[in-house]
């Protein structure tokens, strides 16, 4: 032991996701990261970047916050989830 540490930055997204990003998950968030750097140039601050419907949106901040948003147990990957029997919770 030679008493020294040597440490790293860790994004915990990352480590928990596990493996490389698909051409999906490339192309994603580059369109968020483009539409927060259009809302910054609009000024249109207070406002978080979403993906709703299909479709990037900018809602205001204030509007999420105190609100919990249920995944249906009927979505693709939630079905998907369940037959690979890593689905635990309904």
């Amino acid at each position: 032991y030679s008493g020294e540490f040597e440490f790293r930055n860790l994004v915990l997204g990352h480590l928990q996701r596990g493996g490389a990003p698909n051409s999906e998950d490339i192309i994603l968030a580059k369109t968020y990261g483009i539409a927060a750097i259009d809302a910054a140039l609009d000024n249109d601050f207070g406002k978080i970047v979403v993906l709703n419907s299909g479709k990037i949106k900018r809602i205001e901040l204030k509007s999420i916050f105190g609100k919990i948003k249920y995944v249906k147990n009927d979505t693709p990957e939630i079905m998907v989830a369940k037959k690979l029997g890593i689905f635990v919770n309904g």
